[in-house]
């Protein structure tokens, strides 16, 4: 039986249904966006958060080595976030290749579906979808 808000009864059904209507490759759908998106993640959440660290231990009056374990952890947070912001695109664009139902591709590349998204509905409204904070 399907859960709530799923069209398969397993996962292997799910698997079955999407090599069924886009071969093989349908499996794989999104992989690109995700790897696009890796490197600029690790490397803006690292940058920052060394720099933020730098900030906070001079802030402080303290060598970097010295900040306190809540300083560390603030400085993370702030540079995971940052990090996550920026790529957030590419999930969106993740997100509706691996969702997509039919037997063609939703878009013909990520960087197509991130014009096409931006073009068509907008930077926050369509490539920072359910990131926006409520009014």
């Amino acid at each position: 039986m399907a859960t709530p808000g799923s069209t398969h009864a397993s996962m292997l059904g799910a698997m079955r249904s999407i090599v069924e209507q886009r071969g093989p490759a349908g499996l794989y759908s999104g992989m690109l966006a995700t790897c696009m998106g890796v490197a600029p993640y690790a490397g803006i959440k690292f940058g920052s958060y060394e720099a933020l660290k730098g900030a906070l231990s001079s802030v402080a009056g303290v060598e970097e080595r010295e900040l306190k374990p809540s300083h560390r952890v603030a400085a993370g947070a702030v540079a995971g976030l940052l990090a996550q912001t920026v790529v957030y695109p590419l999930d969106v664009v993740r997100r509706r290749m691996q969702t997509h139902r039919g037997a063609g591709a939703l878009y013909d590349s990520p960087l197509h579906a991130l014009r096409t998204i931006a073009r068509e509905e907008g930077v926050l409204r369509g490539l920072y979808r359910g990131k926006q904070v409520s009014k």
